[in-house]
């Protein structure tokens, strides 16, 4: 056990494998550059959303797991062109909740309005109308890493 850290058994949407890691819950970005310095160099870290991967996806034995489920802010809309910004931990559902009303839909939906957006990016996903419209990352603009 590290201290000052939770330790959580995760899988992904099959409920295997398992592994058993240390989670990492930020409250807010702001905190991520000095949370991530004081981490063991030796261990590794991998981000998590909703954990709903079909395989090991966000699993990390014996490493960090930095839960994007509090970075989950709406920090735009633009109703007119229908361009979102929001952090990694927005759930499909919040940006449909702001988009429906103002006349939009995502162009690429998994299965489940429970993913994030940072999950959906990482799995690159893609929907029934793959044909067409391609994977969810042909309709991202930017991303903006913490490095």
């Amino acid at each position: 056990m590290v201290v000052g850290h939770v330790e959580l058994s995760a899988a992904g949407w099959a409920n295997y494998p398992r592994a058993t890691s240390f989670l990492l819950r930020p409250e807010r970005v702001g905190v991520l550059p000095q949370m991530l310095t004081a981490l063991p160099e030796s261990l590794t870290l991998i981000a998590r959303g909703s954990g709903l991967a079909y395989g090991d996806a966000a699993i990390n034995e014996a490493g960090f797991l930095l839960s994007m489920s509090r970075l989950d802010k709406f920090l735009g809309f633009d109703r007119v062109n229908g361009i979102v910004r929001c952090q990694a931990g927005t759930r499909l559902a919040d940006i449909l909740r702001v988009a429906l009303p103002a006349g939009w839909f995502l162009p690429v939906t998994p299965g489940t309005s429970r993913a994030t957006v940072g999950g959906c990016i990482a799995c690159d996903v893609h929907g029934r109308n793959h044909h067409h419209a391609g994977s969810f990352a042909n309709h991202v603009r930017t991303v903006t890493l913490l490095g």
